[in-house]
């Protein structure tokens, strides 16, 4: 019988996707109905309700990759320079050079120039100069940069939900079987992506409006055929798995993945749950596998109340103030706000978001020492 599990195995299978597939089903029903005087109130408050968990999930959810990121030995940073030092470093020069400029216009410089020969072969510019701005200009690559890696992301995070179960359960995929199943994920990512970019279109970001890219349209249909090859392949090497071993998927294993395309497939898209639902259901999986590997390295601790305090607290106030409060009050005080732009607040969103997908690419390998330790070994008592 298995019995490794992050929290319990019933919770966990909660934490990483049950819940939110119930809740997906719930406003799927709902919504054909949704006028309805007893059911519209609760689709009119889920910005209110997914924005007031964001301070206890979310945010914390992001602000605890930093901690485990940063706090790590020094070696941990100059093995991962590109992700921890590069990224935030460019990312950081983009947002100031956008600051810098946010009244200059774009007419009369060199990428001006280069647009323009662009737009000379036939290829569609919107993203490069949605305006004469600088401002627009650098808040659009950095939205479309967000939109583009966030999936790479949700399925990375999917794939290691799925295999850290395969190790707790003695699940046996071999390498060729487990990149079948990352391929079958990414392909999610893909389709996801293409549907919003296949028409280029003005789209808006918390209130500031960007456009999307102007894809080729061969990609939406190949797309759709490799998400649903994806899915007949993942079939396949569960079915082999079970014939070679006669072992079955846990329902903790499969959650994940269930949960990864009713998110993100259009086919089983609900605009108010894509919107505002998933990604907290994405943090609160995230959150779990802290949890895990805080509390055993807590374990070894004599404080171990004490520290686990300080660090809930340190991630709850972190994510308020580097998400909310200081961004906000820069924006409040700079008269560039009189712009309509909330320029601060926007760029601290779109950095933090973006590092963080990078951050992770790096933190949570299987076979780096740090994780095997505290997630994936069995916990040395102290």
């Amino acid at each position: 019988m298995n019995t490794r599990s992050l929290t319990t195995r019933t919770l966990d299978f909660w934490l990483l996707g049950g819940a939110s597939l119930l809740l997906w089903l719930i406003m799927t029903l709902l919504q054909f109905d949704r006028s309805h005087p007893a059911i519209q109130p609760y689709f009119s408050n889920t910005p209110y309700i997914t924005a007031s968990l964001a301070l206890v999930v979310n945010y914390p959810h992001f602000i605890a990759s930093y901690k485990l990121a940063y706090t790590r030995n020094g070696g941990f940073i100059r093995q991962h320079p590109l992700a921890l030092v590069l990224v935030p470093g460019l990312l950081l020069f983009v947002i100031i050079a956008g600051y810098m400029g946010f009244d200059e216009q774009i007419a009369g410089s060199g990428w001006e120039r280069l647009v323009h020969q662009i737009q000379a072969e036939g290829f569609s510019v919107g993203i490069l100069y949605p305006s004469p701005y600088w401002r627009d200009f650098v808040l659009g690559l950095l939205i479309n940069l967000m939109f583009f890696t966030v999936g790479w992301h949700y399925t990375k995070q999917t794939f290691g939900c799925m295999m850290v179960y395969a190790h707790y359960d003695h699940y046996p995929l071999s390498k060729p079987q487990r990149l079948v199943i990352r391929y079958a994920l990414l392909s999610v990512w893909w389709l996801s992506f293409i549907s919003g970019n296949i028409r280029q279109t003005t789209a808006q970001f918390s209130g500031f409006h960007y456009m999307t890219l102007d894809l080729p349209d061969f990609l939406w249909p190949l797309s759709q055929f490799l998400v649903l090859l994806g899915l007949a392949a993942i079939c396949v090497v569960l079915y082999r798995v079970y014939r070679q071993s006669g072992k079955k998927p846990s329902p903790q294993f499969l959650v994940a993945g269930v949960a990864l395309y009713i998110w993100w497939l259009p086919w089983t898209r609900q605009a108010d749950f894509y919107g505002y639902w998933v990604p907290f259901f994405h943090s609160l999986q995230y959150l779990a596998f802290v949890y895990t590997v805080e509390n055993n390295r807590l374990k070894r601790q004599s404080r171990q109340a004490i520290a686990a305090t300080v660090i809930i607290l340190g991630l709850l106030a972190g994510g308020w103030l580097l998400f909310e409060y200081l961004p906000r009050s820069l924006d409040m005080a700079n008269t560039k706000a009189l712009h309509g732009i909330a320029y601060c607040f926007l760029t601290a969103t779109l950095f933090i978001n973006i590092h963080h997908y990078f951050i992770d690419h790096v933190l949570w390998r299987m076979s780096d020492p740090h994780i095997r330790r505290w997630l994936i070994a069995d916990v040395m008592q102290p």
